[in-house]
């Protein structure tokens, strides 16, 4: 079973400029979201055009994602280019985003992704499975062992991207897919910086295994993360999707079943075989020849 939410706050900015949405159609789910940069407007209307191209390639042409998400994905991206260079190259603005997908088919979790927002993987008893590497400048510097991982989010550079999606743009989305097992508890978490940077992972894992609903798990998040950015604080997306283990009582139940099937026909056969054994030692009894008397003559 799996649940959803999706919730986005403009923080301490003066603009909202991320976009955030969960799809679902017959047995797939998809979830985005985009984090808009390039001044006021540039942004918005980024993350905005791709958020829209992502609604309208899923929900029209989701019959042939199967085949291939990752070309699914390529041209979400190679779409909003275009859509942005027509509509906005000569009205002196220059809007950017970054992005991550996840598609979620069957028991595997497709993601593609540009910039630094973020997927987060969750297992119920192996906490943090995955999560995406930024392109961003701290994060190279955490490759190159000049930093440690716990720095990134506080890097005066944290900002400083080495790719995005643009009207110049040529950078190449990066693709992954993970197995996901039926029988485990996963919660999948998508969000912008503005969340990621603000909330330690243990955090994250700890409210999304919590108690508490995932609407209301995503509130809190977004209100610490709110919070914690305080007047400067950046907008905030996060998008969480719940997935339950399947129940293993029918798993028992078939089990118990075949068992009981089993024994049946074993008890059947070892009945069949003892009825055949009886009828042969009847059978040899009547037909057993009884030797005639002997007498002997006497004169």
């Amino acid at each position: 079973m799996m649940q959803y939410t999706f919730l986005k706050e403009i923080g301490g900015r003066a603009e909202q400029q991320d976009s955030v949405s969960i799809f679902t159609l017959e047995k797939q789910t998809f979830m985005v979201v985009a984090d808009g940069m390039g001044g006021h407007l540039g942004g918005a209307l980024a993350s905005s055009t791709l958020l829209r191209i992502a609604e309208k390639n899923f929900l029209f042409h989701n019959k042939s994602i199967d085949n291939s998400p990752k070309e699914f994905f390529n041209k979400i991206i190679e779409e909003t280019k275009e859509t942005l260079r027509d509509k906005y190259y000569t009205k002196n603005i220059d809007p950017n985003t970054t992005v991550i997908f996840a598609l979620i088919i069957k028991n595997t979790l497709h993601y593609a992704y540009i910039g630094d927002s973020r997927l987060y993987l969750f297992e119920k008893k192996k906490k943090l499975l995955f999560r995406t590497r930024d392109h961003s400048l701290p994060e190279m510097l955490f490759k190159n062992g000049q930093i440690s991982e716990e720095e990134i989010s506080t890097h005066p550079q944290q900002n400083v991207l080495t790719k995005s999606i643009g009207i110049d743009s040529l950078d190449i989305a990066e693709y992954g897919e993970i197995k996901l097992s039926p029988y485990k508890e996963y919660r999948i978490l998508l969000a912008s910086d503005g969340l990621w940077a603000m909330i330690k992972d243990e955090e994250l894992y700890n409210e999304l295994f919590s108690e508490n609903s995932i609407e209301i798990s995503a509130k809190k998040l977004l209100n610490v993360a709110k919070y914690r950015g305080g007047k400067n604080g950046d907008n905030i997306s996060i998008a969480i999707l719940s997935i339950e283990k399947k129940s293993l009582k029918l798993f028992y139940y078939f089990l118990a079943f075949l068992l009981i099937i089993s024994l049946i026909f074993t008890l059947f056969s070892f009945n069949k075989e003892s009825s055949s054994n009886d009828k042969n030692t009847t059978k040899t009894q009547k037909t057993k020849k009884i030797p005639a008397t002997l007498s002997w003559e006497t004169g």
